[in-house]
């Protein structure tokens, strides 16, 4: 047999059901000469235990034969869940029509006239194996990006495990915290963090790494890690500034496969109730404190690597009770019908009129932009970190 598909060490196997042994015999002759092995069997009632024993890739069968027909094994072919797939060719006299007509509804592939014409016989042969073999390669093809997918999943709830290893307990001190963790079905990449740096000084971040996937996550990971441990060299933790310069000092996309990412970082220093931050292309921190909500817009550009970045600090004084809200796009870049993708403007307007009725917290603005816009899940990453100085002094609901 020739020109069916790339070369291969095995020969197609047809398996040949007729009763007439000379039918049998000229069939098996002409497939030898197209370089097919064959089977025989003259009962049909043999063929299903034969097949559950023996891979073939056609099935050659006689219509009329005594016993089980042709169009009965068909049939029992076609119900049969590990059998169904084998291509049939009916064999059928030219005054047969109905019956060849009724195997093609049940599920044949094709027939082959009686008496045989080896040009025709050879063409619809090779025709149904090359479609049973381009079958069998589109299901391989499926098989493996099935198993691919599987891995893939399994690196992103492993990479989603581990980002969430890396997030902070919630705490209630002289802060207090809450957050909302929501990672996307892709898996992007939002890490948030806190610590006391010493006695008087509590830092806070939150970072977005473009784009999703594993590469997304494994880069926020990084640098989340960096800024849990305090590793940054010759950094001075308490000048939010410094720690952005020696983060685009350290990571630079066109060292990473073009990745960059965003973040906000705050100092608190609680002796003078100064907040001092940076903000490095992040959507700006919200402090809602004495009714007001105040966007912390201070900065530069994002973390990409680029040498002439420099990072201007934003200070302000917070109030007893005051809330800090640090928030990824993934909260407000939502698709909101004809009027595209909700922007940081609209978002803040709500916030600002959610405050003049009640104490949000990030709880309550994941459910409300939910319900607002009808959403099931998020499409990105969402991650929103709640920080509240000196709480005791201004009691919030729990």
């Amino acid at each position: 047999m020739t020109n069916l598909t790339q070369p291969t060490t095995q020969l197609p196997k047809v398996l040949i059901v007729d009763d007439n042994p000379v039918i049998r015999t000229v069939l098996a002759a002409n497939f030898k000469r197209m370089s097919i092995e064959t089977f025989e069997i003259s009962q049909a009632d043999e063929a299903i235990p034969f097949l559950h024993d023996h891979l073939v890739d056609l099935i050659v069968l006689d219509i009329m034969m005594p016993g089980m027909s042709g169009t009965e094994l068909l049939t029992a072919l076609k119900q049969d869940l590990h059998l169904q797939h084998i291509p049939v060719m009916m064999c059928s006299g030219l005054d047969d029509q109905d019956n060849i007509v009724q195997c093609l509804q049940l599920g044949a592939e094709d027939y082959i006239p009686k008496p045989f014409n080896k040009t025709i016989l050879k063409a619809r042969v090779e025709g149904v194996l090359l479609r049973k073999q381009l079958r069998d390669r589109e299901q391989q093809i499926l098989t493996e990006l099935k198993h691919s997918q599987d891995m893939l999943n399994t690196e992103i709830q492993q990479a989603v495990e581990y980002m969430e290893s890396l997030l902070p307990e919630p705490i209630n001190e002289r802060v207090k915290t809450y957050w909302e963790y929501i990672p996307s079905h892709q898996l992007g990449g939002d890490g948030f963090g806190y610590q006391w740096l010493d006695d008087d000084h509590f830092a806070v971040y939150l970072l977005d790494v473009c784009g999703h996937g594993v590469g997304s996550t494994l880069l926020a990971a990084s640098a989340c890690d960096l800024l849990n441990q305090a590793q940054l060299r010759d950094t001075d933790f308490k000048r939010p500034g410094a720690v952005a310069k020696a983060l685009n000092d350290r990571y630079k996309m066109n060292e990473r496969a073009g990745k960059y990412f965003t973040i906000w970082y705050g100092v608190y220093q609680h002796s003078s109730h100064q907040l001092t931050y940076v903000n490095c292309g992040h959507p700006p921190a919200l402090l809602i404190q004495d009714d007001d909500v105040i966007p912390l817009k201070e900065g530069s550009g994002a973390i990409t690597g680029h040498e002439s970045e420099i990072y201007p600090e934003g200070t302000l004084t917070v109030s007893p009770g005051g809330q800090l809200m640090l928030f990824s796009d993934g909260i407000y870049e939502i698709k909101c019908g004809k009027q595209g993708v909700c922007s940081y403007s609209t978002f803040f307007q709500l916030v600002v009129n959610m405050v003049k009725e009640y104490n949000i917290s990030p709880e309550q603005l994941v459910q409300y932009m939910k319900d607002l816009h009808f959403l099931d899940y998020f499409d990105d990453d969402v991650s929103i970190l709640e920080v509240t100085f000196d709480p005791t002094k201004s009691p919030l609901p729990q």
